[in-house]
């Protein structure tokens, strides 16, 4: 917290999974030149993204890398909790605007309401998973933020030097089977995949994947047709710091070509795709109801949480503003 100078502050706030903390970065970057505030990061090693943010990328930004930091604004500071990009918002006069999002948020004004066909919230001026739907000047202004992200040197050595294996024949795989989740993996089809694998004539692939088994399935049909960046511990290994360098090079390597094949409503493809310049062509694999229920379910814990938070934060001026008034 040494590095904050300027009175007001505009905090990320997302502990999931990297590329869900990336698209609330940007959010917050956005925001912050807007409303003329100091960008900060709230980042915590974890089960999800078990490293800490200059483990991943250069920049010099505030960062917030404990749970006792993160208290100690809601201890002692006028904050407030948000999760969108309203005109209410960002006339907020707290000290610290802390947003809990994982969806990239436009300005006012610059989606209508209604626009969102993937996964609406209330409003429906979402972006999110709508690709070249989205409107071209919301598309520059985050592509611009995406590039003021400046990744390690090891990371951005290794894209430089395995990307030369893409040619104009390359299309990005994008694989995401939740291994690690029961209920979740119960979304992956992964003849979905192969379905569009094999409509594209003359393709070779590069795939990113979350676990060898599965990997296995598409090394067996595909053969040499198939590149994966070598893994130094194991694939999907979010658990050590190299393992978290080596997801975020594929993240930067599925950027790399022109047609990328991700599932419906992952963050990561999502990503990848926005790391591109929004450039590729999006082949979406496995829509299904219950990744859009999860999805919305998501979105009401973060509302429900903000709503509580802010209750009790205005209970505590109540009492505090009491307290005063006793002593005087």
């Amino acid at each position: 917290m040494s590095q904050m100078t300027r009175e007001k502050y505009i905090v990320s706030l997302n502990n999931s999974g990297i590329t869900n903390r990336l698209k609330n970065i940007l959010s917050v970057l956005r925001l912050s030149e807007r409303l003329s505030r100091t960008p900060v990061i709230y980042w915590v090693s974890n089960s999800r993204t078990q490293c800490q943010f200059s483990d991943l990328f250069k920049n010099t930004m505030a960062v917030i890398d404990t749970e006792a930091g993160l208290s100690e604004i809601f201890q002692n500071k006028k904050w407030k909790l948000c999760r969108d990009a309203s005109h209410k918002v960002l006339k907020a006069k707290c000290d610290y605007l802390l947003v809990k999002t994982w969806r990239l948020l436009p300005l006012p004004d610059e989606v209508p309401p209604g626009f969102a066909r993937e996964t609406p919230s209330a409003g429906g001026n979402d972006i999110d998973f709508e690709f070249h739907r989205i409107p071209t000047n919301v598309r520059e202004a985050y592509t611009r933020l995406i590039h003021t992200l400046v990744p390690v040197d090891y990371v951005s050595e290794q894209v430089e030097r395995f990307s030369k294996k893409f040619n104009e024949d390359t299309a990005s795989v994008s694989v995401r089977s939740w291994i690690e989740s029961e209920q979740r993996r119960q979304l992956f089809d992964i003849h979905r995949y192969f379905d569009v694998m094999d409509s594209m004539d003359n393709a070779r692939f590069f795939i990113s994947c979350d676990a060898p088994e599965v990997y296995a399935r598409f090394s067996s049909r595909y053969g040499d047709k198939l590149l994966c960046y070598p893994k130094r511990t194991f694939m999907g290994d979010r658990n050590t710091t190299i393992g978290m360098q080596d997801i975020l090079i594929d993240l930067y390597l599925l950027s790399k070509n022109r047609r990328i094949i991700t599932p419906a409503f992952s963050t990561f493809g999502e990503v990848a795709w926005w790391f591109g310049q929004c450039k590729a062509e999006v082949k979406l694999v496995g829509a299904n109801r219950e990744h859009a229920e999860s999805i919305r379910k998501r979105d009401y814990q973060v509302k429900r949480d903000m709503m509580l938070r802010n209750m009790f934060y205005r209970e505590y001026l109540k009492l505090k503003s009491a307290r005063l008034s006793w002593i005087g």
